[in-house]
């Protein structure tokens, strides 16, 4: 919402005469009950805290991971699998492995400098540090290559906003959105 202008994802701009994000709000809640008010945060980084859990083995993923990047996100929710959109061919993907498992998968694309960071773990190996971990190894590397460093998150994943605090990230833009709810 800018000057009379709101943008919609992806890349759309409608004209409006409201000049208020609440007025803006207020009438897509009362028009478009069909939509849900969401909102995201981008957070960033340029200090870290290093966390790693030395059980852990990490290394770049290859093309031959992709059976087991593919078990990795059915052990996963579809909620969980929608915000990352973690693929292997992916940049920059790193996997954990726990016992010859992948446990965990973190990509970071660059777009104009900034590199987006994505992480997933298996819903059976959370709470033991292994976000933090991928975490913390692809935004030092961001942050080494001069590059800026970001993190998005739903604002319901309290987990995810808190592990990327635990590394170091900073909340610094809050984006509200209307999504049209799934059974619609």
């Amino acid at each position: 919402w800018e000057e009379g202008i709101a943008y919609s994802s992806p890349f759309k701009l409608f004209s409006s005469t409201m000049r208020s994000l609440d007025e803006m709000c207020s009438h897509i809640s009362f028009k478009h009950p069909e939509f849900i008010k969401r909102k995201e945060y981008y957070m960033f980084a340029d200090t870290l805290h290093c966390i790693n859990n030395n059980d852990l083995i990490l290394r770049p993923l290859k093309y031959s991971d992709e059976e087991a990047l593919e078990k990795l996100k059915e052990a996963c929710s579809k909620a969980e699998n929608d915000v990352p959109h973690i693929t292997i061919y992916d940049t920059n993907i790193i996997g954990a492995f726990y016992n010859n498992k992948l446990v965990g998968v973190c990509c970071m694309d660059l777009y104009k400098g900034i590199y987006d960071i994505a992480v997933l773990v298996h819903s059976e190996y959370r709470n033991q540090k292994i976000a933090s971990t991928l975490i913390y190894y692809n935004a030092k590397k961001a942050i080494e290559e001069r590059g800026i460093c970001m993190y998005r998150v739903d604002d319901f994943n309290i987990a995810s906003i808190q592990t990327a605090k635990n590394v170091g990230f900073k909340t610094k833009i809050e984006v509200l959105f209307y999504e049209l709810e799934e059974n619609q």
